[in-house]
């Protein structure tokens, strides 16, 4: 073969530099790429880690939950029935994805507001004594829940410590389940103190 003349010598070496040039390029970006695909996996799998923990807690926050209301039953302070329905709730958040929204169930059973609408104290009396055994079972299971939450918590404080993101997960939950667990429980004792009345109150 003959020899590259200068110029075109000067034009190959500047094309093969060039060339170099772009493989240098596209091998920075695609380490760029891959370090970025590496940061959004390990952000990803902290994301799950984090998912399961948190429903990790919520599952020990439920056994204190069940804990509390077999101890409230072996006390005297909740009824067998309300065990039974509370042990039920319990069990089934657990089943799923130990959700703590026990209280929207709860909700759907009392008969509180129905009670409290009535401003006639004959429509009241006459619903109180019908609604009689109903009202006193849904107001033994908000008491228990109640209870339980409040243990529930405290349990959770010692067992997660306070400083932790899994407690405040639970708590932020709970002290909103206790606000109106606790403005139901006033409700009823101002509105049916004879049905307060018949079972332990807080």
């Amino acid at each position: 073969h003959g020899a590259i003349a200068p110029k075109a010598k000067r034009v190959h070496d500047a094309e093969e530099q060039e060339k170099r040039r772009m493989v240098r390029k596209q091998t920075k970006n695609g380490n760029k790429k891959f370090a970025t695909d590496i940061d959004d996996e390990r952000s990803y799998r902290k994301h799950l880690i984090e998912i399961r923990e948190m429903r990790e807690s919520r599952r020990r926050c439920l056994a204190a939950v069940k804990a509390s209301y077999r101890n409230q039953f072996r006390i005297g302070m909740l009824s067998r029935k309300a065990l039974q329905f509370l042990e039920s709730l319990t069990e089934k958040m657990v089943d799923g994805d130990c959700d703590l929204e026990e209280w929207d169930y709860i909700a759907q059973e009392h008969l509180f507001s129905r009670v409290k609408k009535h401003k006639s104290s004959c429509v009241a009396r006459l619903l109180r004594e019908f609604d009689f055994q109903k009202l006193q079972f849904a107001y033994d299971v908000v008491c228990g829940f109640y209870s339980a939450r409040s243990d529930a918590l405290h349990s959770m404080a010692i067992i997660l410590g306070e400083e932790s993101a899994a407690y405040e997960h639970i708590k932020d939950i709970v002290i909103q389940d206790m606000k109106i667990a606790r403005k139901t429980i006033h409700d009823v004792q101002r509105y049916l103190p004879e049905i307060a009345a018949n079972i332990a109150t807080l």
